[in-house]
């Protein structure tokens, strides 16, 4: 009766036994399970986040490489309107140039302004440079050149006038040349710079040359009117002495030939008488 219970007291912890372990076999298997799926969910999740970066990494690429041909394209557009905006300004200065080149190569220094004379260098008969002209003054006998003669950037300068029209334009060397030198210039009385006004730049030399030649007009009408004078002063007196001579000559002859008349006939008279 004891080994009969002893029998099935083993029998039933075998059975116990073997339930536990196949309970816990399931339990293990079952984890195992869980955690397969687990990686492979992990391992899923990875790919797609691996593929998710390298679809941000080419799209990423893309997009610095869209921006560097958009900045290249932008920098070859902008080089090109600088390349053409630079040709038309050259075009334009070049245009400009001619004009002033064009402007600038005057005839005659009738045809400048006081702005276009002042500045322009002043040589002498051999081509030899005096200086350059400061200003233009009128001091009322006519328009003159103020010359600056040596110096340094108008500093220590020699200022002599002359009368504009003894400046004469020329091309080579450019500027005016005056019939004299530097030397004989530097004797004449220095210009009291303090107590003259320079002219406009806008004033035509045309102008001042007109009122120059104007001025020399009046001067030389008035010393022809003087010396007009003059000579009818003289013939009027040589007139006065004139009839002074002849007057007195032929008061001489009246009387000459009243006394030679007188004495005729006296002496016919008294030849009467002594006849008789």
């Amino acid at each position: 009766m004891k080994l009969k219970a002893l029998m099935m007291s083993a029998a039933t912890a075998a059975l116990l036994a073997g339930a536990a372990t196949a309970e816990q076999h399931d339990g293990d298997s079952e984890m195992e399970n869980s955690a397969e799926a687990a990686a492979e969910e992990a391992g899923d999740a990875a790919q797609e986040a691996g593929q998710a970066a390298e679809q941000a990494g080419e799209a990423a690429e893309n997009a610095a490489e869209d921006a560097a041909q958009a900045t290249e394209n932008a920098a070859e557009e902008a080089g090109q309107e600088m390349e053409e905006a630079g040709n038309e300004m050259e075009a334009e200065a070049d245009e400009a140039g001619g004009e002033m080149a064009g402007e600038g190569q005057f005839t005659s220094i009738e045809e400048m302004t006081v702005g276009d004379v002042t500045g322009m260098s002043v040589f002498d008969p051999e081509d030899g440079r005096i200086g350059e002209i400061d200003y233009v003054i009128d001091r009322g006998d006519g328009a003159e050149a103020v010359i600056g003669i040596g110096g340094f950037l108008g500093l220590g300068e020699y200022t002599v006038a002359l009368p504009i029209s003894e400046f004469e334009l020329q091309q080579d060397p450019e500027g005016f040349s005056v019939d004299t030198d530097r030397e004989t210039l530097e004797q004449q009385p220095e210009i009291d710079e303090s107590e003259i006004e320079e002219l406009p730049d806008d004033m035509m030399m045309s102008e001042l040359m007109s009122d120059e030649m104007g001025n020399d007009m009046g001067e030389n009408s008035e010393m022809g009117e003087s010396e007009m004078d003059a000579g009818m002063s003289d013939d009027a007196a040589s007139n006065s002495e004139s009839g002074s001579d002849s007057g007195s000559g032929s008061d001489s002859e009246m009387s000459e030939g009243g006394d030679s008349s007188d004495s005729g006939e006296m002496s016919e008279d008294g030849e009467s008488q002594s006849n008789n």
